[in-house]
């Protein structure tokens, strides 16, 4: 997991922890549970159509990363494992 920096993340939830996948707003709401958190204090980065509905179905602000040019505002951060 340290390959995706996924140890940065205080939680991770994956299938393992829902009963119902994506459109099913599950996945969203056990996230904000977990953080104390309402949906008007989310915004979801998504990449599918079932995960945008999702975020639909659970209330919170969603941008579509496959409609926006993400590059040129992480091109200043050095994402890379060996920079660490």
């Amino acid at each position: 997991m340290s390959k995706f920096r996924l140890n940065d993340f205080d939680y991770i939830i994956s299938s393992h922890e829902v009963k119902a996948s994506k459109p099913s707003p599950e996945c969203f709401l056990k996230a904000l549970s977990m953080y104390e958190f309402d949906a008007s204090e989310a915004v979801i980065f998504e990449d599918s159509k079932n995960g945008i509905e999702a975020a639909r179905r659970a209330s919170i602000d969603c941008i579509d990363i496959n409609v926006h040019d993400w590059h040129h505002l992480f091109s200043q951060f050095n994402l890379n494992e060996s920079s660490q």
